[in-house]
């Protein structure tokens, strides 16, 4: 059974949740008074209870304080609102942290300040296996340049996520080229329903002519609901998860729709005007296997998959 006191002292943990209460007074306090009114104290605040996370170890709740921009010429609503509920998720969590179970308090420590490392994942099992890397993406994180790359294990079926970090123009530890397969092993994080992983002893693999059977990875838009559900039930902070989807490009009253092949319509497609350009083009009139990302955005399509091979989009 897990127990978060492997990776989380007592002393520590009284820290953290002496910081939530501040962190909780400051949330309630802004629910009562119109942040754009008071702009000037709401942008000081933030910052002054971010620095006050990283000091109660809370450092990835201080991070997503810091993204709370209300600037009135700010243009992503969307996202402000999405921080917002995120960290009011996690305090919901957190004012009743003694009665999660060990596997979600070790979620929750995790998604507010805990960061795991090869030395205390010491003893936690390994996955051995072939990974083909999906899909990869860079973003600026503050002063760090941060890479997300999604696996798939090609022997049991599961998505991984590795997120790794870089500083200013250094080169990352490992470079990775999407659509091969690496082999090696990958650590799970410790929690249930965790797609995050550490890697250990990936090495490029030779290209394979053998064919991967995406078939049996499709679901259509209903089961991946069921799906989407039933991951949420053991890991309510996540965010984004991969999925298979076989859709069709169809053309009727006037407009472009894409359906999966259950026939219902995917309403809310994520990526540049060349990306649906691609996806619609080969989807048009003829099932086709796509991979992707599905987030509160929509799906983001990754790259289709013909006679077996995947074939990433170009972004």
């Amino acid at each position: 059974m897990i127990d978060p006191a492997e990776f989380v002292t007592n002393s520590r943990l009284s820290l953290m949740k002496a910081g939530l209460e501040v962190w909780a007074d400051w949330m309630s306090n802004m629910y009562e008074k119109p942040i754009l009114e008071h702009l000037q104290t709401f942008e000081q605040e933030r910052f002054q209870i971010a620095s006050s996370m990283v000091d109660a170890k809370l450092g990835k709740i201080g991070q997503r304080l810091r993204l709370l921009d209300a600037s009135v010429d700010r243009t992503d609503l969307d996202g402000f609102f999405y921080h917002w509920t995120y960290l009011q998720l996690l305090l919901s969590f957190w004012q009743r942290y003694d009665d999660l179970n060990p596997s979600l308090q070790l979620n929750l420590l995790y998604q507010s300040g805990l960061n795991f490392t090869k030395k205390n994942l010491a003893t936690a099992p390994r996955l051995e296996g072939r990974f083909t890397v999906l899909y990869q993406e860079f973003e600026k994180v503050e002063k760090l340049r941060q890479r997300e790359v999604w696996f798939l294990d090609k022997d049991g079926g599961r998505f991984h996520l590795l997120r790794d970090f870089a500083f200013g123009n250094q080169p990352f530890e490992q470079t990775f080229i999407t659509g091969r397969d690496y082999g090696g092993q990958l650590i799970p994080l410790p929690f249930d329903g965790s797609v995050r992983c550490w890697k250990e002893n990936l090495a490029l693999m030779a290209v394979s002519s053998e064919a991967l059977d995406w078939s049996k990875y499709v679901c259509d838009l209903h089961s991946l609901n069921e799906k989407m559900h039933d991951v949420l039930l053991l890991n309510p902070f996540l965010e984004a998860l991969p999925v298979v989807l076989s859709l069709q490009t169809v053309y009727a009253d006037g407009e472009w729709y894409m359906l999966d092949h259950q026939r219902q319509r995917l309403s809310k497609l994520v990526g540049s005007d060349f990306v649906m350009q691609s996806i619609f083009a080969a989807c048009y009139y003829q099932p086709t296997v796509v991979v992707g990302l599905w987030s509160r955005m929509g799906f983001q399509p990754w790259a289709t998959v013909q006679d077996g091979q995947y074939q990433p989009v170009l972004l």
